[in-house]
């Protein structure tokens, strides 16, 4: 049987990606995307394609259920048909053993933008990202993942894909 169902409003969702603890509480988390949502923020208004991903903290208990659309923690985008979460994974590129949540968009060339572990409760924008990955207008993240430490620094590493120029980048992970 089913042990906890998670539910979306009239969302299909895009991606789904399990992580590393990236609240800092000592429990894997989830994240839930939907590049698609159109969103809502009391300062920024109705924003069309928006997208979201919504993470669900892990704990000792979950709930039976819970929903996307209410999730405490949740990162959006900032502006017409920005469609966060086409893809996203965590990586723990500071090295301070919290994960680290990268998710891309349709703006800004696809580029990753990099989102420091712990993630505190609330709604973030790409906007608000602690770092963006690339700038080559190569449509950096259509594809990314963690590469783990590939060069035994103690920083996870990371892989993003670049769909124009048919290749993936490597980009080493620092404190930051």
């Amino acid at each position: 049987s089913t042990d906890v169902t998670i539910a979306g409003t009239n969302q299909t969702y895009t991606f789904v990606e399990v992580l590393p603890d990236i609240t800092g509480d000592g429990y894997g988390d989830l994240a839930v995307s939907h590049s698609s949502a159109d969103m809502y923020d009391a300062q920024l208004g109705y924003i069309l394609q928006a997208g979201v991903v919504a993470i669900l903290p892990g704990g000792a208990s979950l709930p039976a259920s819970t929903a996307t659309d209410t999730t405490n923690t949740r990162i959006i985008g900032d502006s017409y048909w920005d469609r966060i979460g086409l893809s996203m994974t965590a990586a723990d590129v500071d090295g301070d053993a919290v994960g680290d949540v990268l998710v891309t968009s349709s703006s800004g060339y696809e580029q990753p933008r990099l989102f420091y572990g712990p993630i505190s409760t609330g709604i973030h924008t790409i906007g608000t990202a602690d770092a963006v990955f690339g700038g080559h207008s190569g449509r950096e993240g259509q594809a990314f993942a963690n590469a783990g430490d590939t060069n035994g620094d103690g920083f996870e590493d990371v892989l993003v894909g670049r769909v124009q120029y048919e290749n993936v980048l490597l980009y080493l992970g620092a404190m930051n």
